[in-house]
């Protein structure tokens, strides 16, 4: 069976470093994934330092999804909605996609994707989510957005670091609580990084492979 997942980058990565530094994970899922990653529209206001390899190469943009601009909450939502309007036009180009995987600021784009895209028929679908190292945002806008609809029942797996010092477990916890119905949650004990080895390419291969044939056997019910 082939798939197609959208993958999301993080805060100050761009769709070209994330492909990059999550090269073994696609090397080692198969020939029948096709990857398309996203680049956000913004450029990110601030830097931070990452206990993720990088790989060496010519310099990367440094973009958001969306800044704080010092807790604006309307020019927030608005760097939000530009946004995902940049990912309704890479579906209408890449897609249909199979499923979603976003990683720290991009985990919490993919969850308002799936929350938003219940409502809003002009939003990607996923039949799954990856998130790594996500975070429920601390604003009103996004709580409304993510359970305005009570919690997302697309199948998704929750991937935190024991000692991530940049997005803490209990914050990728609070993701997977509140806005998703039977959140797999699962916890290496590295930091802010896309966990890649043998042990972890097999618990996404077999989330997938669950996820897939489960809604395969909705959509024979139908």
């Amino acid at each position: 069976m082939s798939l197609k997942i959208l993958c999301l980058h993080g805060y100050t990565q761009s769709g070209a470093s994330f492909r990059a530094r999550t090269g073994p994970l696609r090397r080692s899922l198969g020939r029948h994934i096709t990857w398309v990653y996203a680049t956000a529209p913004h450029a990110a206001a601030t830097t931070f330092s990452s206990s993720e390899p990088t790989a060496t190469g010519p310099a990367e943009p440094s973009l958001a999804w969306w800044n704080m601009h010092n807790g604006d909450a309307q020019r927030v939502w608005q760097d939000v909605q530009q946004s995902l309007a940049a990912l309704r036009r890479v579906a209408e180009e890449q897609g249909p996609f199979d499923g979603i995987l976003g990683f720290s600021q991009g985990a919490g784009m993919a969850a308002l994707l799936l929350a938003l895209g219940r409502e809003d028929s002009t939003l990607p679908r996923f039949r799954f989510a990856v998130l790594i190292s996500g975070f429920f945002p601390k604003m009103d806008a996004f709580a409304e957005a993510l359970q305005g609809g009570g919690r997302v029942q697309v199948p998704s797996l929750h991937v935190l670091g024991a000692a991530d010092a940049v997005v803490p477990q209990a914050r990728g916890q609070e993701l997977a609580q509140r806005a998703f119905e039977d959140a797999q949650v699962c916890v290496h004990e590295g930091g802010h990084y896309v966990p890649a080895n043998a042990e972890w390419r097999r618990v996404y291969k077999e989330f997938i492979e669950k996820s897939t044939a489960v809604e395969q056997e909705k959509e024979s019910e139908i």
